[in-house]
């Protein structure tokens, strides 16, 4: 049993995006997200293929997408100290790191947009050439780059810091109300460790 999944009048913003889903058979339906980032549509409908294999209703497809939560480190976006914190902890790979920053660059607050990014693992000889496209990728959208750690000064960044400690002494001297800073990198690299130190919740 096969069908089509388009999503058509996606509108996205801070808080998520919204769009018609339409499944062969079944219809069309105005449905959420409530996390960031236009490619977590594409996320939004591998698992509402996976509802559609399984018998459920356009309804309970809809209903199951708008009230998902995400696991920490996804892309979870909160507020502290006047600025805004966006968790891509979870893990990375050129991929992610890429679509995070397009989303961290497409958000509407009026602040700076910087990203602190670790390591990505495992990429191999890949390496040579992922680091720094991602790091010319963050400038041309207007991101200021912070690396921490191993490996991560292949980015390319204006500031590299080698340890947890110095990175979130920077990033809290230098962060104003209404910034918006992504933390991303693989697990390994422990990013989340920068966030906490840097916004401790």
């Amino acid at each position: 049993m096969t069908a089509k999944f388009v999503p058509k009048n996606t509108v996205s913003g801070e808080s998520g995006s919204a769009f018609d889903l339409t499944i062969d058979g079944l219809g069309t339906k105005r449905t959420s997200i409530s996390v960031v980032g236009r490619h977590m549509i594409s996320n939004a409908l591998l698992a509402a293929g996976t509802g559609f294999v399984l018998g459920l209703s356009l309804d309970e497809i809809s209903a199951g997408l708008t009230n998902t939560k995400l696991t920490s480190g996804r892309l979870r976006r909160y507020f502290s100290n006047g600025s805004t914190v966006i968790d891509d902890t979870y893990n990375a790979n050129p991929e992610s790191v890429i679509a995070a920053l397009e989303t961290l660059a497409s958000l509407p607050e009026g602040g700076r947009k910087i990203a602190a990014l670790g390591m990505m693992a495992e990429l191999g000889e890949h390496a040579v050439e992922a680091y720094p496209r991602i790091g010319g990728i963050a400038r041309d959208l207007g991101v200021s780059l912070v690396t921490v750690g191993d490996d991560a000064n292949k980015y390319g960044a204006d500031h590299h810091f080698q340890t947890h400690g110095e990175a979130a002494t920077w990033l809290s001297n230098e962060i104003s109300p209404g910034d918006i800073v992504l933390f991303k990198g693989s697990r390994m690299a422990a990013m989340d460790q920068v966030m906490k130190l840097t916004f401790p919740e």
